[in-house]
């Protein structure tokens, strides 16, 4: 289906969206080094309140669950689209990276914003496996969203407007 220029241009916006997911999840890793070397020498530890504390988990737990679940939608609403109707459909269409890295660059945002609230929390005083949990969480959600060509792959075949049968991707 694509032809050998259009398989360079992927293969080199692939690259770029790679580096981008690997640099959000270091940054992520870089939150657990931070709170490794500082955690132990917050003044908030022992002054934040610890009702309020245990509530904030609680806000920011259900937050995340929200997060996970938007983006969840928000990489689905994308590539479970239906294909356009156009009365010549295009036969090489242009490749749909922008609209891919948009769509893959707030899902990830959306992983990386549990991983800070988790790192919020431990520099409030949370303790450090709560602070891991949220970490886990953003990490996981980060590898279910990771980069995929064959979804570029769909998405032209979507604007194209042609009629095709693809397999669902999980």
């Amino acid at each position: 289906m694509l032809t050998p220029d259009k398989r360079k241009q992927l293969q080199a916006a692939m690259m770029t969206i790679w580096i981008i997911w690997g640099a959000m999840i270091v940054s992520l890793l870089i939150y657990v080094v931070i709170a490794l070397l500082l955690g132990d020498q917050l003044l908030s530890r022992e002054t934040f309140d610890f009702v309020l504390l245990t509530t904030l988990t609680r806000i920011l737990m259900a937050i995340s669950i929200a997060l996970l679940l938007a983006a969840f939608f928000i990489r689905r609403s994308l590539l479970e689209r239906q294909p356009r109707i156009i009365a010549e459909p295009v036969h090489d269409p242009p490749l749909p990276t922008g609209q891919y890295m948009t769509n893959l660059l707030i899902c990830l945002a959306l992983c990386e914003a549990i991983g800070i609230f988790g790192f919020v929390l431990y520099m409030l005083g949370a303790d450090f496996t709560t602070f891991v949990l949220f970490i886990a969480v953003g990490v996981a959600g980060m590898i279910y969203f990771r980069p995929s060509g064959k979804h570029i792959e769909k998405l032209m075949v979507i604007n194209s407007g042609r009629q095709a049968t693809i397999q669902p991707l999980m």
